[in-house]
């Protein structure tokens, strides 16, 4: 494994011990108990907060179009058509962008890197609010979503750098919970804040309350720069790069388990969130609902995943399994939508179990990730990940589309979300057995028993440091080897 405290940066930079070493492991020096260290669980729950709150406001400004239709056909006279425009031009280029957002998050540092995507987020919504015109929104949209959904990438990078090696809370997977709920909750806000503004002062007002909320995600990107460099010199770690960055090529050194849990992303991702496209005139046509209490039962799978995020995170590091949470998503979701698509069994029930499949799997998936690939290669993977997912639901939406207009109905879209659900559960499994062949169970295990951050073993490497259990019972030095 690395040698030297030096090349261990990155671990000191998200442990909570609370020591630090000179470079030659002889002596060691006692850090402050003040509150301002980073290595206080003060100052990494700090750090979390303003992680998940840069993601915000971008997922409010994203979907306080579909919030504000009736008021743009209203006062914009932008049709069906329009909106639908609207979504499209935000997706399209990031099947490819994100995936070099992540490469460039990598050769740059996540401090950069996130300026400028929430910088881009700014400007495009800049440029939506005062809009009139469709081509204006469209290139505001286009700006907006490069810098959004890049941004994303950026933020799973950054927690993989504060918490990969985390066992106090908060731990890796719970980080990747709470920034889930967050970024949720901006969703939440949308729907419910946007057509409320919308009515009392007008589609501009709705827009404008947009753009400044990502102008306060901005400011959460500049203070979490702030924080990061005030813990560079303390933790010897580079406050202006993270490490040396990935390219295109690289992504072949990347595990078989990586590859798994791409499928799993794809086909979990293919089946939900086109799910929850259609959901409330699934609900409304098939239950007989109000268009009002369609919308109430649908949003209960949002809640849920609110909710149960950080906890299934938590579980996940304290007691490892997160293959076997994978699969276990999966295979509540597969009979969910096939009692949707065959049965009448309540909808209330079906949202419920959607929303628990909807927390355990992404929870497990993301914070995987820095487990399984190398330091250098975190962006990277991120963003290869986020592109073949947005290709995949940039696919789906058009397919569930023209099945409901050829059939009158949304069973055979249902039967296909249930049929992804089980490949992903599927997958999981296989992934199961990956690990714990190949990798010696390093997903299966609870943070504690993990060192390794980001750098499985190399054909060089001694293969069972991955797996050595840390010492926090004293302030000494801890001698790996």
């Amino acid at each position: 494994m690395r040698s030297g405290w030096g090349t261990r940066n990155l671990d000191n930079f998200a442990n909570t011990e609370a020591t630090m070493f000179t470079s030659n492991h002889s002596e060691f020096t006692p850090i402050s108990d003040e509150c301002c260290h980073p290595s206080q669980p003060g100052f990494r729950c700090l750090v979390l907060f303003l992680t998940a709150m840069i993601t915000f406001g971008p997922y409010f400004a994203l979907d306080s179009i579909g919030s504000a239709a009736p008021f743009l056909k209203s006062e914009l006279h932008i049709g069906e058509e329009g909106i639908g425009q609207l979504y499209s031009i935000y997706s399209f280029p990031n099947i490819i962008m994100v995936f070099f957002a992540g490469v460039f998050t990598d050769r740059v540092g996540t401090n950069k890197a996130s300026l400028l995507f929430a910088s881009l987020v700014v400007l495009g919504a800049a440029i939506v609010a005062p809009a009139w015109s469709l081509s204006s929104m469209l290139l505001g949209r286009f700006l907006f979503g490069i810098g959004s959904e890049s941004l994303g990438v950026c933020q799973s990078a950054i927690l993989s750098r504060w918490f990969a090696n985390s066992v106090e809370l908060p731990t890796l997977a719970m980080s990747y919970g709470v920034a889930i709920t967050f970024s949720r909750l901006g969703t939440v806000c949308a729907f419910n804040l946007v057509p409320e503004v919308a009515s009392a002062m007008g589609l501009r007002a709705a827009l404008y309350l947009a753009a400044i909320l990502c102008c306060a995600s901005l400011g959460f990107c500049i203070a979490l720069v702030v924080l990061d460099r005030h813990a560079a010199p303390l933790l010897s770690l580079d406050p202006l790069r993270s490490v040396a960055g990935g390219c295109w090529g690289d992504t072949r050194s990347f595990p078989g388990a990586f590859w798994l849990m791409v499928v799993i992303c794809v086909t979990f991702s293919c089946s939900i969130f086109p799910f929850l496209d259609f959901a409330t005139p699934l609900i409304y046509e098939k239950w007989n609902l109000s268009a009002v209490e369609a919308g109430r039962t649908v949003s209960i799978v949002t809640l849920a995943s609110v909710v149960l995020s950080p906890i299934f995170g938590w579980m996940m590091d304290r007691y490892g399994c997160r293959p076997l949470t994978m699969a276990l998503g999966g295979f509540i979701l597969a009979p969910a939508f096939a009692l949707m698509a065959t049965t009448q069994v309540s909808p209330l029930a079906l949202c419920m179990m959607v929303g628990v499949g909807f927390a355990l799997v992404p929870s497990a998936l993301w914070a995987s990730i820095p487990l399984i690939v190398k330091e250098n290669m975190v962006g990277t993977a991120f963003g290869m990940m986020s592109a073949l997912q947005n290709f995949g639901l940039f696919m789906m939406p058009l397919i569930v589309g023209q099945l409901r207009q050829t059939s009158g109905s949304y069973t055979t879209a249902c039967m296909i979300f249930a049929t992804l659900s089980a490949v992903s559960c599927v997958s999981a499994l296989v992934l199961i057995r990956v690990d714990s062949q190949g990798m010696q169970s390093v997903l299966g295990l609870p943070s504690g028993a993990v060192r390794c951050y980001s750098h499985p073993p190399d054909d060089d490497d001694d293969d069972e440091a991955l797996l050595r259990p840390r010492d926090f019972s004293g302030r000494g030095e801890r001698d790996w080897n």
